[in-house]
Formats: structure tokens, sequence, C-alpha cells
């Protein structure tokens, strides 16, 4: 892969507008999960490498602090591998059906909104995918052109892979078998001898990607100055709620099928429609030019869910959790699209017309797209706008007294159940703003511990009318600071009994409003 070419000076571009997508509202309020990434980063480089199984966003992060420990700093890795994985797609698509395709997978990977979501998050999403392409990139390059360079680059995007996140394990699996299943009965390497070579070399490469893995494991399994136990007893151990119930999660196909349409535009159904036929094109052709490269792909999808349809878990799933075949879509996306262009083009001029208008149709097909890209991309950043808990915590942290009480209005959007190094505050309530209360606290008060102090703070959960109304009666003599998530979501119920409160102060942030309730008569 040479940096070089008019190709490569497009991507350039392209990944400077990948950037400029990803910083825009870049310093927006943690959520929970990018608290939790936060305290992990903060700590010290021997204690991040046994904090977690995959250490190495929280690495990355600390680091990043050191540039400043503003929300942006903490989500520079995320943005950085969001930019990343543009040329990775690139370079990709390119092996995989030329150079026009790889661009068109690139400039589709810059304004995707899920990469952009993903690298906008202090979390190892956008990771695991730059990992994710990189490794399947080098191992398809390693068994069918062979060279050092790409096995040594199969060992080190393993090992980047593997202590990103636990449940990329699946898809590192996946690529490797994938690549066995092709060398095995390929045509291509003739010679048993041969495929033997290639085959012992890919094992080879598996295991020594596993080998930082296995030193974490190694090291967590030692008493550490964490004072964390690696191994818990049983995997729903782990699951136990404050009344000592445990459960478990288990992944159905409906589920893997529904977290693979996220990956999908938000768009109309015939739309999506429209991409899923364009992908099985795309995959149709990438089976006809590249079986290995298309093998790699196919297991990537059928593959990672297996496990999960046996195995319980102790933690829900998510879409982001198969978040590796995101860059998959598309690449196979523009590969199909491309497809039917060429096909297109050599009907209506033939073979010589179609080779010299490509340029001309691959820039006129990007100008096409913006529009609908631009929609979109309004409309994510409008569905996904952030509560500001930076702004209601130092609202409250300055302004919180002893005996006052805070009220939760929307426990289905406030909960959350804390990991266990989690420092909780109130038990129910978001770390988020947990985290931005004690920031908000301690700006005010020098005298005792904010943590202490907000302890001892009383809470209640006002989540419907009836508790709304109980709770004039419960606190008739206390100050209440009545907090509200996307109260326009609320039933109407729940809001007429906010409405009838004795509100003596009403401030609103983005997505979240704060009311001063006081029920004593004013002298």
């Amino acid at each position: 892969m040479r940096l070089c070419g008019r190709g490569w000076m497009v991507v350039i571009l392209l990944m400077a507008l990948a950037l400029l997508l990803r910083l825009y509202r870049l310093d927006v309020s943690f959520t929970t999960d990018e608290v939790l990434t936060l305290r992990g980063a903060q700590l010290r480089i021997p204690e991040i490498l046994v904090h977690r199984f995959h250490p190495l966003y929280y690495l990355l992060a600390h680091f990043a602090l050191l540039l400043g420990d503003s929300e942006g700093f903490l989500r520079l890795p995320s943005v950085l591998a969001g930019v990343l994985c543009v040329p990775a797609a690139y370079a990709l698509a390119r092996d995989a059906a030329g150079g026009s395709v790889g661009l068109l997978a690139a400039f589709l990977t810059a304004t995707s909104q899920y990469n952009i979501g993903q690298s906008q998050s202090a979390r190892f999403y956008a990771v695991v995918m730059l990992g994710g392409l990189l490794l399947s990139w080098f191992v398809h390059r390693g068994v069918t052109r062979g060279g050092y360079l790409n096995w040594a680059g199969v060992v080190c995007t393993g090992w980047w892979l593997t202590i990103t996140q636990l449940t990329a394990l699946p898809y590192y699996g996946a690529i490797f078998a994938g690549a066995g299943l092709w060398l095995l009965f390929t045509r291509n390497i003739p010679g048993a001898h041969a495929k033997a070579r290639k085959l012992g070399l890919l094992m080879l490469c598996a295991l020594l990607g596993l080998l930082t893995l296995a030193a974490i494991v190694a090291a967590r399994g030692r008493p550490t100055v964490l004072n964390v136990d690696p191994f818990p007893k049983s995997g729903s151990e782990v699951a136990t709620d404050s009344k000592g119930n445990t459960y478990d999660y288990q992944l159905y196909p409906g589920q893997y099928v529904q977290f693979l349409s996220v990956f999908l535009p938000q768009a109309g159904l015939l739309i999506q429609v429209l991409v899923v036929g364009a992908m099985c094109v795309g995959f149709a052709v990438l089976w006809r030019r590249l079986r290995c490269l298309a093998t790699i792909v196919a297991a990537q999808f059928m593959l990672p869910p297996l496990p999960f349809l046996f195995l319980p878990s102790s933690h829900w799933y998510a879409a982001k959790y198969f978040c590796n075949v995101a860059p998959l879509f598309v690449i196979l996306t523009s590969i199909g699209i491309w497809a039917v262009i060429e096909s297109a083009l050599t009907r209506i001029g033939g073979a010589e017309r179609r080779v010299t208008s490509r340029a001309l149709v691959l820039a006129i097909l990007m100008l096409a797209l913006t529009p609908g890209i631009v929609w979109q991309l309004s409309s994510y950043y409008e569905r996904c706008s952030p509560v500001d808990w930076r702004g209601v915590g130092s609202y409250l942290g300055t302004r919180l007294a002893p005996g006052d009480v805070i009220a939760y209005t929307d426990l289905e959007r406030m909960s959350s159940r804390l990991s266990p190094d989690a420092e909780p505050v109130f038990p129910r309530s978001s770390v988020a703003f947990d985290y931005y209360l004690v920031q908000g606290a301690k700006s005010r008060r020098t005298d005792e511990a904010p943590i202490d102090f907000l302890k001892s703070i009383q809470k209640y959960e006002a989540g419907t009318a009836e508790r709304i109304k109980r709770m004039r009666r419960r606190f008739a003599s206390q100050r209440v600071w009545c907090i509200g998530v996307n109260e326009k979501d609320l039933e109407p119920s729940v809001q007429d009994a906010l409405n009838a409160l004795p509100v003596a102060e009403t401030v609103t942030f983005e997505g979240c409003t704060v009311r001063q309730v006081l029920y004593r008569e004013k002298p």
C-alpha cells in the first residue's frame, strides 16, 4: 500500500471531511459509559493494563488526557480511529474491486452516521471497527500474496483487536476461520505442501495475535493494586440487582438481524431494500473476483453470533457489539453500486467508454448521494441530541443544601446499573449526572468531601403521576429538585402532575428540565 497517486489524494481529502464531521459537537456531556472510561483512563498505566481484559482504549485515552481533561480529549482516540477507517476501507475495497470502488467506499465511510456516532463516543467501538478492517486486509493479503510485512501486520492488528474489546474476539476467530476455509478448498494454491505451509503460518499468526490478551489474563490472575477479582464464580453473579436477583441475557437470531439493520441508512423502507440489494450484488461480485476475501467477509457475518446463541451472558446485547461488520456493509454496498453502474455504462457505450468515464461517473455519483447524506446526518444529529448533564450537574452542585431532595421523573432513561468499580452517589441515577454533580459540588463545597455531602441528599423516584402526588405529602417541608429527561416523551398524566407542582424556578437544559419545588408557604 503506497500513499501516492490521485486516489490517495482524494482519500486524504475524504479523511479531512471525516475529521470535520466527527469534531462537530464533540464537547457535549459524557454519557454513563464514557464516565466509566474516564475513571479507567485516569488510573496509572500499570493499573490500566490490569483494569480490564481490554485495556487498549483506556491506555489511549490516558495519553489523550495529557493534552487536556475535557470531553473532547477523552473521545480523541475514537475520533482518530473513525477517521482512519476511511483509508482502511479504501485499501480493502480497492483490493476487492478497484480504485473507483475504493473511493466510493471511503466516501461512504467518511459520511456514515453509524461510524460518526461511534467515533464521537469515548468507548472502544470505532477502534474495534478499524482493527477489524485492518486485520481482514492483512489476513487476505497474507494468504493470497504472502510477504513478511503482511504477516507482521496480521500479528500486530491481532494484538490491536484482541485487547480492544472482548466482543471482538468472535470476529478475530471468524477472520482466521474464513481464511483457513479458503486455503483448504481453494484450487488457486497448487500442491498440498504449499497449502499446509500457509495454513501453518496462518495458525501461528493467530496464536501470536493472542499473546497480549494471554499476558493480561495472566497478570489479572494475580492480586493487583485494584484488588479486583477478574474471575467471578459464575456469569450470573455479575448480573445481580439490588434485591439479589440474578439474570442472564441470550441472543436470538431475530435480534441479530435487527442489530444488523442498525447499520443500514436510517431512511425509508425502499432505500433500505435498495441498499440490501446492492450489498447482495456486491457480495456476488466479490465472490466471483476474490473468493478469499469474500469468505473472510461471509465468516464475519455468520460465525460471531453463534456462541451468543447458546451461551447466556450477564450483560445485555446491543448493535455496537457487532460493529465489526458495519464497515463491511459499506464496502459491499459500494461494490454493488459500482457493479450496477459499470454494467449500465457497458451497455450504453461499450467497454472503452466505460473505462474513460469512471472518474466523471464517480464524481457525479458522490454529488448525487450528497443531498441524502446531508439530510441523514442532520436528522441524526437532531435525533441523537445528548442530555446536558454537565449543565445540570453544575447547576445543582452549587445549589444543593442538606435536607434537599432530588426527584427523578424519567426512570427509564435515568436508571443505570453501576459497574463494580463505579463510585455510586445515587444507587439508581445516571452515572453521568452523578459525575457532573460531584464536579459541581467540588466547585463550591471545600469544607467536606463532595461525595459524602451528596450521599446525604435524599433521592425520590417520581416516575408516575401517583408518585408525584405522594411526593407532595412526603416532602411537605423540604426543597425538592425535580429532574425530567426528554419530557416531550412523558405521559400526559405525568406531565399534568408536574405542571401542578408549586414550582419556584424552572431551568431548562438541553434534553433536561430542572424544577425547584417549594412546598412551604412563603412568609
